[in-house]
């Protein structure tokens, strides 16, 4: 039995705290008045593509004291350097019933799980940790990390039929992709994923939700989750829901905005009313950092083989990396303000594929954006000092994680992003 309650503290948020007696009795409870039989526990690789082991409602108790056990390539991937096992640990909180495989007699639940080494500590390997971690620096720096992001997926007739050919916000006229924006939704909403909306936009099946501004561990939860609600209610509704970048003409346009923005005692620290464009010290250095280090981040950003495959200007997805505001077609850009709405201020990266892992992606671009923060409040001698101690972007990652990369176990080939799979993962539409 690991003795996970002696770990009260890691570096960053309180992993396991006093309250997960309380959330273990509310979850046991919960489960037993919906009728819960299934329990299915979620984390992700490396990579981003959701793993998912389920138990019985049985063994729920047992699973949320001491974990279950799980081989170290399943988390890191196969080429990891690490071997031997870990520990799923369930995360009270994340739990949830799914809105689909519900009867009056049976329902099915989910919970995120984070990982950890045998003796209780947090497993290295685990891109959720590294998010926590890496919040954890900024908190210490002064600094609350807020994001959002929009899930872009290409929506393909399962049947030999056009499915629209529209242009952007065009309303979908088909009755069967109308049902399957209305139970897309409701699926979000039932899982609690706040979702401010959902639009067709630019070619004929491309489809983005946009996900509410909130704190990146909940975000990137509320990606993993929303992936795989879109392929599940996609196949019921005999389509197919594609995140990849490729060279047929629909995916070249997947591309993914990840806005973001550091809040200072409340306040947005990317804002300065006195400023010609509203941005403040602290805005223009992260942005010139992210700038910069794009070449550090783009491995974690966009891993996928297919998606620097195929780069295309239409898409909006250039290689070129303006200063923010320049046009259109920035990778760098600054959004959200409106008078009286100072709070809105946000950067806006777009250098992303639409299968990433966004626990990782977070991180670095975190990283990398509070490198350029952390120099323009230093001296001359001090910045100096720090252009020179590497890449703050691995760092940041940890060399267990940015080897996973670095290996290529994340860049699989486009033969591996085939029309099917889900988040760019090899694994057919998930069924509970």
């Amino acid at each position: 039995m690991i003795n996970i309650e002696a770990r009260q503290e890691i570096e960053g948020p309180v992993l396991v705290t006093a309250n997960r007696d309380q959330g273990r009795k509310y979850v046991l409870h919960v489960a037993r008045d919906r009728q819960v039989r299934l329990i299915h526990l979620w984390f992700v690789d490396a990579a981003g593509c959701l793993k998912s082991l389920a138990i019985p409602a049985e063994r729920l108790d047992a699973a949320l004291r001491e974990g279950v056990t799980v081989c170290v390539a399943s988390v890191v991937g196969p080429g990891a350097r690490s071997t031997g096992s870990v520990v799923a640990l369930p995360d009270p909180d994340s739990f949830r019933v799914l809105p689909w495989g519900v009867t009056t007699e049976c329902a099915v639940a989910r919970m995120f799980c984070d990982i950890l080494t045998p003796d209780g500590c947090p497993f290295e390997g685990d891109s959720k940790y590294i998010l926590r971690r890496n919040l954890g620096r900024a908190a210490r720096a002064g600094y609350t990390y807020y994001v959002s992001t929009d899930v872009e997926f290409i929506l393909r007739s399962a049947t030999p039929r056009c499915i629209g050919a529209l242009s952007s916000l065009d309303d979908v006229l088909l009755k069967s992709s109308r049902n399957f924006r209305r139970e897309m939704m409701t699926a979000l909403d039932a899982l609690g994923i706040s979702a401010r909306y959902q639009v067709h936009h630019g070619p004929e099946t491309r489809h983005e939700i946009h996900l509410s501004y909130a704190d990146a561990v909940s975000v990137a939860d509320s990606v993993t989750t929303c992936r795989l609600v879109v392929k599940q209610i996609a196949s019921r509704n005999h389509f197919d829901a594609v995140f990849a970048s490729g060279p047929s003409p629909e995916s070249k346009c997947l591309g993914t905005y990840l806005h973001q923005s550091l809040f200072s005692g409340g306040e947005n620290a990317f804002h300065d009313a006195d400023d010609e464009m509203h941005l403040s010290l602290a805005a223009r250095s992260y942005a010139g950092s992210l700038l910069r280090r794009a070449p550090e981040i783009t491995p974690f950003t966009g891993p996928w083989v297919s998606w620097r495959d195929w780069p295309d200007p239409a898409s909006g997805r250039s290689l070129c990396l303006p200063w923010p505001g320049a046009g259109e077609d920035c990778q760098v850009g600054v959004f959200g303000y409106q008078p009286s709405k100072e709070r809105a201020t946000r950067i806006a990266l777009r250098l992303a594929d639409t299968g990433h892992n966004p626990y990782v992606c977070f991180s670095a671009m975190l990283a990398a954006g509070l490198d350029g923060v952390k120099r323009a409040s230093a001296n001359l001698r001090e910045a100096a000092v720090a252009m020179e101690t590497g890449n703050p972007v691995r760092q940041a990652l940890g060399e267990l994680l940015s080897s996973a990369f670095a290996l290529g176990t994340c860049r699989v080939g486009k033969a591996q992003r085939g029309g099917g799979n889900q988040g760019g993962c090899a694994n057919p539409p998930y069924t509970a």
